[in-house]
């Protein structure tokens, strides 16, 4: 079974418009499986929106947004030092703080 998203959380007061764009800062928890190939699907309506521009990740997270297929993709590194690869049928179970940027709402 591929990871999924079980939770997307906005943070207290991490509601905001910033000119035409909307904020949400929320944590989203992902569930204790391998990680689809690919990256994760991210719906803008799990932010209260109807459209993403981008998503910031903060902290430590070993992710990043993919803006051109709209998913959420994990990478991993195997050995110390080596470099880091797509976590695709990797198990990961994480909580990741974001910065959604978007438009419209839900």
């Amino acid at each position: 079974m591929a990871t999924v998203i079980t939770s997307v959380t906005p943070i207290q007061g991490g509601f905001t418009v910033f000119g035409n764009k909307r904020i949400c800062i929320a944590d989203i928890v992902l569930s204790s499986s391998t990680w689809p190939t690919g990256g994760l699907p991210l719906v803008a309506s799990r932010f209260g929106m109807t459209g993403l521009d981008t998503v910031l990740i903060c902290g430590g997270s070993k992710a990043q947004y993919n803006w051109a297929a709209n998913v959420l993709q994990a990478y991993i590194s195997t050995t110390a030092g080596s470099a880091m690869a797509a976590a695709d049928g990797v198990n990961v179970a994480e909580t990741i703080r974001v910065v959604a940027i978007g438009y419209g709402l839900t």
